[in-house]
């Protein structure tokens, strides 16, 4: 059974922004790339989509599912088309600071989807700074479709501490289900949520803390990458609803 194609969401906002904090960034698309090619290697149909898109296109009619890693900085008017895409159907993988930011790149209390996430994070807009933090592994703590071929208590590598990546610390609210968790560096599970399943409207979502794309582009942690990509994979799969297709055809 096929899907639709999946959007994977770049913004050029945020490499603005990006750009003024880590000047010597060597990838425009490190938060894209990943994710992009472990689809395209599962045989999945994904595109770059850019995000002054988002409000000029018909998102239902053309994609089963949109990823967005570290995607920060969007309109007002580009949260409200993520939102009604994902009310009307669509699938949301989002991932570390998706929406967090405001298009000029200050902070939001929260990240805009947050109620869509069913998680929150918050941040002091005075001092800039987000709740969050560099951790290690990555916790398989529910039996679903996103953690499918994955042992419970299974654990991925996704950070080291020569190679810190981080993930907020966040509040789960209700109609939020945790699904993995996260770990420090030695590999010692801390029970706090990594990765959160929830549905509204006609859609689902899948909020993930740490920025998976990004590490499937970083190739100074080589553990556990084929992992990660089919945990990336079931993830998009779940959001789009293929999974529940399958087992309901």
């Amino acid at each position: 059974m096929s899907i639709k194609k999946i959007g994977v969401v770049h913004s050029n906002k945020t490499d603005v922004f990006l750009d003024k904090k880590f000047p010597v960034r060597i990838d425009q698309y490190w938060y894209q790339n990943g994710a992009l090619n472990a689809l395209k290697e599962a045989g999945i149909e994904a595109e770059m989509v850019e995000t002054e898109s988002l409000t000029s296109t018909d998102l239902n009619e053309s994609y089963g599912a949109l990823l967005l890693d570290n995607v920060l900085c969007v309109t007002d008017e580009e949260v409200n088309a993520l939102r009604k895409f994902q009310l009307n159907g669509g699938g949301i993988v989002a991932m570390f600071g998706a929406t967090a930011r405001q298009p000029d790149g200050s902070i939001r209390e929260d990240m805009a989807l947050a109620d869509i996430f069913h998680v929150s994070c918050g941040s002091d807009p005075v001092t800039e700074q987000w709740n969050e933090q560099p951790f290690g592994y990555i916790f398989m703590a529910t039996h679903h479709p996103v953690t499918e071929n994955f042992a419970l208590g299974s654990r991925l590598m996704y950070s080291r501490i020569l190679v810190p990546i981080w993930a907020p610390r966040l509040t789960v609210h209700p109609g939020g289900l945790v699904v993995a968790t996260l770990g420090d560096f030695i590999g010692q599970d801390l029970g706090l949520p990594a990765v959160v399943v929830s549905e509204n409207g006609k859609g689902r979502c899948v909020y993930c803390g740490p920025s998976l794309s990004y590490r499937l582009s970083e190739p100074r942690i080589p553990q556990d990458t084929d992992n990660l990509k089919s945990f990336v994979v079931n993830m998009v799969r779940w959001s789009a609803g293929l999974v529940y297709q399958e087992i309901n055809s």
